[in-house]
């Protein structure tokens, strides 16, 4: 069986998302399924055809995530001919994977991490322009055909069955083979506490509540960090201290490093924690 992947981010991009898909696409090469994946030639130093574990990895050139909606679905069109189905995800994936599945009766599932709703309204570091515009963007994917949606958590899945038919739906929770043992983390000697974040900046991720919260707003999206007695250490990210809205640049996993007395799991209204999880072993 052949199976297209269609997703805006895929390995080496660093994310909790990026993190499951390689590890279920790989899982599907072990079992015996082809695998291509069609994603973001998201860096110039990155080829646009690789194999990376028996996955065959093409990559459209394109800004960013948001232009991939536009200028993958040509690329995707193109492998028409050999998938009997195709995995996508929300968000940026997912209209020009549905649209080529349309158009040539090829099986389309999506894997839904997360509806927003009315909840883009309350989301931190954006402008009500950019509310309204996710917002409406959500809807639009979500009223394109697929014939099967996955719901992530107890809560997506909640959510989908209350917009869509409960046949095209089904639950499957994130997951991750701990094969692998963190290493002893490095904690500073001093009595500061050092907070330790996982995953990538974003107005999803909570970090603007966390500072609220806490009161330590020495680092958030657009601040510049202050000395304030505490660390925020965001891993995977840029460098410590130096938070940026512009992605990932290299990873830092824990117990490799650099530890923290406090370890931060970002998501505004749901969790599924991968990137976390699969670094504390949790």
């Amino acid at each position: 069986m052949n199976v297209l992947f269609v997703l805006e981010h895929y390995h080496p991009y660093i994310g909790g998302a990026e993190k499951l898909f390689k590890l279920l696409a790989e899982s599907l090469v072990n079992r015996g399924f082809s695998v291509k994946v069609i994603t973001t030639l998201y860096k110039d130093s990155l080829p646009q055809k690789e194999e990376i574990n028996g996955v065959q990895i093409i990559r459209v050139r394109s800004k960013n995530r948001y232009s991939f909606t536009l200028f993958s679905l040509g690329v995707i069109f193109k492998y028409r001919r050999w998938p009997n189905l195709i995995h996508t995800t929300t968000y940026n994936a997912a209209i020009p994977s549905s649209i080529v599945g349309f158009m040539c009766q090829i099986p389309v599932t999506i894997t839904v991490h997360e509806i927003w709703g009315k909840l883009w309204y309350k989301m931190p570091m954006l402008t009500l322009y950019e509310r309204i515009l996710y917002s409406l963007f959500e809807s639009i994917v979500l009223k394109f055909p697929f014939n099967k949606y996955i719901g992530v958590s107890d809560y997506t899945y909640n959510s989908l069955i209350q917009r869509l038919p409960a046949d095209k739906c089904v639950k499957i929770l994130n997951g991750f083979p701990n094969k692998e043992k963190c290493n002893q983390a490095t904690h500073n000697s001093s009595n500061i506490p050092e907070w330790l974040f996982y995953g990538r900046l974003g107005a999803s991720k909570g970090i603007g509540d966390f500072n609220r919260i806490t009161g330590r707003g020495n680092v958030g999206v657009g601040r510049r960090p202050g000395d304030v007695g505490t660390h925020l250490a965001v891993v995977g990210l840029v460098t410590e201290r130096e938070p940026s809205r512009k992605g990932p640049r290299r990873e830092f996993p824990l117990g490799r490093g650099r530890g923290g007395s406090h370890l931060v799991g970002g998501e505004t209204h749901q969790g599924s924690g991968i990137v976390v999880s699969d670094k504390t072993g949790a």
